[in-house]
């Protein structure tokens, strides 16, 4: 047992070893925070740029959806979002049929023509052009008017060889086809359809009215004896209820059943030769209700569309056997209703984003605050004036890297991720109808508006991030150790995946596809039946689209098989214009070099946006000649990586000197700056005293977050052990169970001697640190 003069002693010199050591931390930590790490404008203004969008995310683009005021309800739940719309598409005379204005998009693309060419199909029709059809590509963007009216006539004529002729002049005449045909018209539509664009099931019904039936007095279209329209009881069928209050012209609609017999009446009156006759042919076609998978809010939607052509033909007294088409006039009538859940949800939705968003924010405010208490306790800014300290900690802020505070924390990840994951089918869908627009023709909004919806969708990156996270935390949580570094992805690498996005959601006629598959007869008695089943969304085999997050997994599968070809092409004429042993860094994803204090006092998540070498300070002192041989030989390693690279004079263009500047290096200097700082972390022993600055720049960086500190300072603490190097004489800061999970580590354990253990609640700000 030491003698009691003797431990005080020791206690003694202990302190004042640790307190000279803490206090050449600190001046040395001064000298890298001000002067040796890298900075420039561009980073700085990177930087701004990123923490204001971060502090603005709910302001820019809401909480969610409260309500949908904007769409006209039709009951609780259910929304028309999409039109609805009355208007003319053509009209066509025999004596006017010569011309080529017939617009190709309305017979061929619009989905108001999938119930034209399924009646094509299910007729035969010769008078339908292949182009058409989607049997050979149509280069032109209109056709010609004469074939256009030969197309109309055909298909009531084609009608009409159905009708009972003991019925004709009492009921319509009715047939009832099921089509099966696809849909793409965005970018995404494009990837993998097999997989993710199923094909969209309609019920389509022609009826048709002949004169006789017409001319009786009152003729009611939605009778509810005998043979009527589809949609004569549909909610949306009330253009007056459907339509929104800022679209008078459209409510004026009224009923469409109304709508359509006084069109006749008008057109009977306008036609008052009595040798003319006017019949008419409605197409109604309603799709199955669909189910979007791609969120936890339900949403189901559909399209409807009814489609009328009236006919006049002039006749002899012969009868009708006798007369010749004169005139035909194309009207459509289209829209489509929604019903959600997402209203629902909107409580939740809206605490966990603002919950996240004031987590960012103290986020940010706890960096200053951290960043100011450690360069208060320094040695130059210790009677320095509040100015000059604000000034110092915003310089030491810059430095760090943006997207790694914005991606680092895991719980305003988790929240923001939670939340897109819930209202993602809904938003996407409202952003789909803003880019949808009537006939083809092009869009029309504001850069104010443009630049709402791409904060909308890039909402998505919150996603991106947390699986970015769990890959670490799962690489990490086991047989991890500090040599291996921490593999995450570059700084605005989850940004332009999640950028890829809103090009996912561009919308071009160039890949607009509407065609129809296959078409099958439904038998008139079973007509409603069919109609109603299909009615339960869940009841159709090809119900289910895959929107909403799966969009984003769908682009982030195909950016990182774009990129792994890239990456493995750039790789094979690398190496062998370098040598086959030579391997060229990571851009998209590479290792961090971390301190000791990755995964004890900090999680390992705080890194999986990786530290690049233009964060790391620049450093060209050799080690000391005490210092292992590992050293000496990765810098030969480098030497002879930066001597092949000076060979390839006519595919460098700016000298590397110059591509630091701005902001880019060649991937020797890369390496060897990287791996000298992994080198000087890792040999904790033997550190210099810029690289236990650097280890502190992390720290700082990590333990600034609020959960982080919270179990740090406030809470249960975390051991914290003083080392003395017996053979050096050196003293380092480890958490207390860097021995057990470190084990392949290059700390010569049994040199180094336990001097003091504190909890990081007792230790000063600064000192804590310099821990790792």
């Amino acid at each position: 047992m030491k003698h009691p003069v003797t431990a005080v002693s020791e206690r003694m010199r202990t302190n004042e070893l640790i307190a000279n050591t803490t206090a050449k931390w600190r001046r040395k930590r001064t000298q890298v925070f001000d002067h040796e790490l890298p900075l420039s404008w561009l980073r700085v203004v990177g930087s701004i740029v990123t923490y204001l969008l971060l502090c603005s995310d709910i302001f820019r683009s809401g909480v969610g959806i409260q309500k949908l005021s904007q769409y006209p309800s039709l009951e609780p739940d259910t929304y028309e979002m999409y039109g609805p719309w009355a208007y003319p598409v053509m009209t066509v005379s025999a004596n006017d049929s010569q011309g080529r204005d017939v617009p190709v998009w309305s017979y061929k693309f619009d989905t108001t023509s999938i119930i034209w060419r399924a009646f094509a199909l299910y007729y035969n029709s010769t008078t339908f052009p292949d182009c058409l059809l989607y049997q050979r590509n149509c280069d032109e963007e209109a056709f010609e008017r004469s074939m256009l009216f030969r197309m109309m006539d055909e298909l009531v004529t084609s009608t009409v060889a159905f009708a009972n002729p003991r019925k004709q002049r009492l009921e319509p005449t009715s047939v009832t086809i099921r089509s099966l045909s696809v849909f793409k018209d965005t970018f995404h539509h494009l990837l993998v359809p097999q997989l993710f664009l199923p094909p969209f099931r309609r019920t389509n019904q022609a009826i048709h009215y002949s004169a006789e039936l017409l001319e009786r007095q009152k003729f009611p279209m939605c009778s509810t004896r005998g043979t009527r329209p589809s949609f004569c009881y549909d909610l949306w069928s009330n253009f007056y209820r459907s339509c929104s209050i800022d679209d008078p012209a459209d409510r004026e609609v009224g009923h469409v059943a109304n709508h359509i017999q006084q069109r006749y009446y008008d057109l009977r009156a306008a036609r008052n030769d009595a040798t003319e006759q006017v019949d008419m042919l409605v197409l109604a076609s309603t799709e199955d209700f669909h189910l979007n998978i791609g969120g936890v809010a339900r949403q189901l939607c559909r399209y409807y569309d009814v489609t009328t052509i009236m006919r006049v033909r002039s006749c002899n007294a012969n009868g009708s056997a006798s007369c010749e088409t004169i005139y035909v006039e194309d009207y459509r009538y289209e829209g489509g209703i929604y019903g959600t859940q997402v209203r629902d949800w909107f409580v939740m939705v809206a605490v966990l984003r603002c919950v996240a968003q004031a987590y960012c924010i103290l986020r940010l405010v706890m960096l200053f605050a951290g960043t100011y208490a450690a360069r208060r306790q320094e040695d130059k800014y210790t009677n320095a004036n509040v100015r000059t300290v604000v000034f110092a900690t915003l310089n030491v802020i810059a430095r760090l890297p943006c997207h790694g505070i914005v991606y680092g924390s895991p719980l305003p990840t988790i929240f923001y991720a939670i939340a897109h994951a819930i209202d993602a089918p809904m938003t996407y869908r409202i952003l789909y109808e803003r880019f949808m627009t009537l006939g083809g023709s092009g869009l029309a909004f504001d850069y104010l508006q443009l630049a709402m919806m791409c904060a909308i969708q890039m909402r998505n990156v919150w996603l991106l991030a947390l699986g970015l996270q769990l890959g670490v935390y799962v690489r990490t949580a086991r047989s991890w150790s500090l040599p291996s570094g921490v593999r995450g992805l570059s700084e605005f690498s989850l940004s332009i995946v999640s950028a890829v996005t809103i090009v996912a959601q561009y919308r071009s006629n160039s890949f607009r596809d509407t065609n129809v598959l296959r078409v099958y007869r439904v038998p008139e008695r079973k007509a409603q039946a069919v109609r109603n089943w299909m009615e339960v969304a869940h009841r159709s085999a090809g119900s289910v689209i895959r929107e909403g997050v799966i969009i984003d997994l769908k682009c982030l599968v195909l950016f990182l098989l774009i990129w792994w070809a890239s990456t493995f092409v750039i790789w094979c004429g690398l190496s062998l214009r370098l040598g086959r042993r030579r391997r060229p860094m990571g851009i998209l994803s590479s290792r961090t070099p971390v301190p000791y204090s990755a995964g004890l006092l900090w999680p390992t998540v705080a890194i999986s946006i990786y530290w690049n070498a233009s964060v790391f300070p620049v450093s060209e002192r050799t080690p000391r000649a005490s210092q292992s041989s590992s050293w000496v030989s990765l810098r030969r390693w480098t030497t002879t990586i930066q001597r092949s690279i000076r060979k390839i004079r006519p595919l460098q263009r700016v000298r590397t000197a110059d591509m630091g500047n701005i902001g880019g290096e060649w991937p020797a200097e890369l390496s060897h700056r990287l791996k000298y700082a992994r080198y000087q972390l890792e040999g904790v022993h033997e550190r210099r005293s810029d690289a236990q600055a650097v280890a502190a720049f992390i720290n700082l960086f990590a333990m600034t977050d609020l959960i982080t500190f919270w179990n740090l300072r406030l809470w249960r603490g975390i051991d914290v052990a003083y080392f003395l190097h017996e053979p050096t004489g050196t003293i380092c800061c480890l958490p207390l169970k860097t021995r057990e999970r470190d084990r392949q580590s290059t700390i010569p354990w049994q040199e180094m001697k336990l001097l003091r253990v504190l909890s990081s609640r007792d230790m000063a700000w600064a000192d804590l640190l310099n821990c790792g």
